[in-house]
């Protein structure tokens, strides 16, 4: 691996040497990092994803001076996303520059970001089920704050990994052991009981409480957390989820006409296919058949819309926007 990364820093040096390909690489670099701190990232990423390895560390090292004080930030954040938006082969490389970037200031809003942003990526390893990666991150983010709710939350993430590995139909029937599901259910929720003890505004560690608890048959604790977050969220991706596991709970304990109005609910927010389905399926239950027919033709004729289904991330570990909105405002600012 030390021979390999030699060959490659090598080549890049050679390439700076060469001259024009890389004044024009590096000023393409800059050009990507300039329009990622401006607010547009999806570009960028994707762009800085698809090039090689040498191309990227040729531009670094012709811009390295200027890159030490000049956005910070916005270099971690861009390389992280694209780390996790391209192959996964090149994922390492990737995080390896953000890591060399990370601001190490002593000042509380350069260690927030520090601590976030590990909290972030151990989140974005548990994604991928890569529990190593991830409780390295997880530890480096406590070692910078010991109170960090982002690497904390992490950890319950990554036990709802390893519980879905077990069993996959987590709100169907169970058909491996019961008794180890009971006991990891209990875990995380333990888990989000003590941050949610340490964070009382942590909305998105209630949304998981509610969750797990909802799948553990504790359905006091589930609706008094998910309906606190109903009630107390701001961002419409939470309230969906809230609204939409209430629904869930109502379901469950076959209340169908009250799972109606939250999914419903849910669907008001966000019209997305998980409220949707949900929707269609408890109006077949009830015996509405002609309504049931009217929502799925309905959301078959409407216009796509560029927001995404709040499930999906959730479902595979990054519980709201929050998070990453917040990094990446962090590396827009002056």
């Amino acid at each position: 691996m030390r021979v390999l990364r030699f060959l490659l820093v090598l080549l890049a040096l050679t390439w700076i040497e060469s001259g024009t390909p890389t004044a024009q690489g590096a000023s393409e670099y800059r050009a990507l990092l300039d329009r990622y701190a401006g607010g547009d990232t999806e570009e960028p990423v994707e762009t800085l994803s698809g090039w090689p390895e040498p191309r990227v560390q040729a531009a670094l090292l012709a811009l390295s001076k200027s890159l030490a004080v000049d956005k910070p930030k916005a270099i971690v954040m861009l390389h992280t996303e694209a780390a996790f938006a391209g192959n996964p082969k090149d994922a390492a490389f990737h995080l390896d520059v953000a890591r060399r970037f990370l601001p190490h200031s002593t000042d509380d809003r350069t260690r927030a970001f520090a601590a976030r942003w590990h909290g972030f990526v151990a989140q974005l390893h548990a994604m991928r089920d890569d529990e190593k990666r991830a409780r390295l991150d997880i530890s480096m983010g406590f070692a910078i704050d010991s109170k960090n709710r982002d690497a904390a939350l992490a950890q319950g993430v990554l036990l709802e990994r390893a519980i879905r590995r077990i069993e996959p139909n987590l709100r169907g029937v169970w058909y491996s052991s019961q008794g180890a599901v009971t006991r990891m259910l209990a875990r995380a929720s333990q888990g989000y009981r003590v941050i949610v003890a340490e964070h009382p505004a942590f909305i998105e560690a209630r949304l998981r409480l509610g969750w797990v608890s909802y799948l553990n048959d504790s359905p006091q604790v589930a609706h008094e957390e998910l309906e606190a977050v109903a009630v107390r969220a701001s961002r419409p991706d939470v309230r969906y989820l809230a609204h939409l596991f209430l629904g869930a709970l109502e379901e469950k304990g076959k209340r169908l006409e009250e799972a109606t109005h939250q999914y419903e609910a849910a669907y008001a927010i966000t019209p997305s296919q998980s409220a949707v389905v949900a929707l269609i399926q408890v109006e077949t239950r009830r015996g509405h058949l002609d309504r049931a027919h009217q929502i799925a033709t309905a959301f078959a004729d409407r216009a796509p819309t560029p927001s995404d289904d709040p499930w999906r991330p959730f479902s595979a570990g990054l519980t709201s926007g929050e998070l990453i909105e917040w990094l990446r405002a962090e590396a827009s600012a002056r």
